[in-house]
């Protein structure tokens, strides 16, 4: 369609066939709009994504609204019915991380978001993101942020835990 359009354009600037020129203005205009409208078409189009990767993101989608399940690789795999080692190459190739790493960032981040907005104590955001227990969690959140939730928690509110 694009090239139709170029085509539509070039024959009638080409083709004047003695009109007088009054409208041809406004049809030009009116081609060049097409023309416009086809590459932004052209250009916001995505790669179509294959059945496996759309199971991926559905399956990951899944479990991140589920992380206090305890996920495994082979657990991940089993819901698309391929091996471990194609869904840690598959993870790896559709987000640039392990499933275990993208698993930790969807859980951290989601403890940001519990810890910013609820008053729910470290045991209980532990336990609704996937850790055993609050040292478990507590642990991995320096680790990822260097910070401790405490800090995390109070930042924004001028408070100064030290930690």
């Amino acid at each position: 369609k694009l090239y139709q359009s170029m085509a539509l354009i070039r024959e009638f600037n080409n083709n004047d066939n003695g009109s007088d020129g009054r409208y041809k203005s406004d049809i030009i205009l009116r081609l060049v709009e097409i023309l416009l409208f086809h590459i932004a078409q052209t250009l916001d189009k995505k790669p179509p994504q294959k059945e496996q990767q759309l199971k991926f993101h559905a399956v990951i989608k899944s479990a991140t609204k589920q992380l206090q399940q305890p996920w495994t690789v082979g657990s991940l795999a089993a819901k698309m019915h391929i091996s471990e080692p194609q869904f840690y190459r598959l993870c790896k190739k559709e987000t640039g991380m392990t499933p275990i790493k993208l698993l930790t960032r969807s859980r951290l981040e989601y403890s940001c978001y519990l810890l910013r907005y609820t008053n729910y104590n470290l045991e209980q955001i532990a336990f609704t993101i996937g850790y055993a227990d609050a040292a478990s969690f507590s642990h991995r959140f320096r680790q990822y942020y260097q910070l401790s939730p405490g800090y995390w928690r109070n930042k924004d509110k001028g408070i100064v835990v030290s930690g």
